[in-house]
């Protein structure tokens, strides 16, 4: 299966929570929607807020947004005006913290009369013991959309320990970082470094990883998928049950791409010989979720079924919100991280003709 790297908010704002404004129940006729996927092995955090109205969401720009850790006032985050991302109906807020396992995580914003407020605990995290790579040349995926040249695939075997006494919810990703360093044959006074973040692995034949949803392989050998209904594990989240309080052996498959692309939007790209040297590394990220970000995930691979529509033959889908005064969710995952450095490579392009 394809790994997506975000989770769109943007899915949460549309598809309501588990408590729909409804005007007649007596809500305010506007709230405010705050959504955030907070992470502890990252410094760097988002938060996307929205005006929620009736029927309608709109972006919410003027808003105070501070963050408490274990009661104490940490960061005020700082409204990204010209950010590009996959959430443009939303306005992203970001700050700087440190967060532990363990800690309190407090979210709290205030615009006008309007104020919403959400708190999550870090979970104490599970371990990502060893990470173990081998190039191969046949892969069970080889036939799946997107995966690219089937001779240039990384086998990535990783070991995985629970969390003993405990049920325990968690999600696999893996980030591809490049440096990419641009030096212009004709013109080294363009010369530029780029750092080019990508994340896509698969991993939906692998039981455990899988966690009981469809994988893509059955659906292949179906004409018409969109008849079966068939739900898919686009997040790979997955629980511990058949592997409880002990150790398991995962396997993903990663296509090792060597790419020329250099992000967004690249100057003089079609006039001059560009050698493009490349250095790439694979984090592998082990999170430890909490039950309500679990659930989230499952709701969105169950609505992208659909299509996050409704059909009258289907049953709701319910969208957790911890979020006091308004809708949303915000939630902390524990990380246990291991990073691999990869064979350093270069690309020659030519000028185009």
């Amino acid at each position: 299966m394809r790994h997506l790297l975000s989770i769109s908010s943007a899915v949460i704002l549309l598809c309501a929570c588990t408590n729909p404004l409804d005007y007649q129940s007596g809500q305010n006729a506007l709230v405010i929607i705050m959504n955030a996927q907070l992470r502890t092995d990252e410094t760097h955090h988002t938060v996307w807020l929205n005006r929620g109205y009736i029927n309608a969401i709109g972006l919410l720009d003027e808003a105070k947004v501070r963050c408490f850790i274990n009661g104490e006032p940490i960061a005020s985050a700082v409204l990204e005006k010209n950010s590009v991302s996959a959430y443009r109906n939303s306005s992203a807020y970001t700050f700087n913290a440190e967060i532990h396992p363990g800690d309190e995580v407090r979210l709290e914003a205030v615009i006008g009369g309007l104020r919403a407020s959400a708190t999550a605990v870090a979970p104490q995290p599970a371990t990502l013991v060893a990470v173990d790579t081998a190039a191969v040349q046949d892969s069970p995926y080889a036939s799946y959309r997107y995966m690219g040249s089937p001779d240039r695939i990384l086998s990535c075997k990783l070991q995985l320990r629970d969390r003993p006494g405990e049920t325990n919810w968690y999600r696999l990703s893996v980030l591809k970082d490049e440096e990419k360093y641009v030096h212009f044959v004709e013109d080294p006074t363009l010369d530029e470094t780029r750092n080019v973040r990508t994340s896509e692995f698969y991993f939906d034949q692998d039981p455990i990883l899988n966690d009981g949803y469809q994988d893509q392989a059955s659906s292949l050998h179906i004409q018409n998928v969109s008849l079966l209904n068939a739900v898919y594990n686009l997040y790979c989240s997955f629980r511990d049950i058949r592997f409880s309080d002990g150790e398991a052996s995962v396997e993903i498959h990663y296509p090792l791409r060597q790419s020329a692309y250099l992000g967004i939007g690249y100057e003089h790209s079609s006039s001059l010989t560009r050698v493009i040297s490349v250095r790439p590394r694979l984090t592998f990220r082990f999170l430890t979720l909490s039950q309500e970000e679990f659930s989230y995930i499952a709701a969105l691979n169950r609505g992208s079924t659909y299509d996050y529509q409704w059909y009258a033959l289907t049953e709701p889908i319910s969208y957790p919100s911890n979020v006091e005064g308004g809708l949303g969710l915000v939630t902390v995952a524990s990380a246990s991280d291991i990073t691999l450095d990869l064979p350093a490579y270069e690309i020659v392009k030519e000028p185009f003709s």
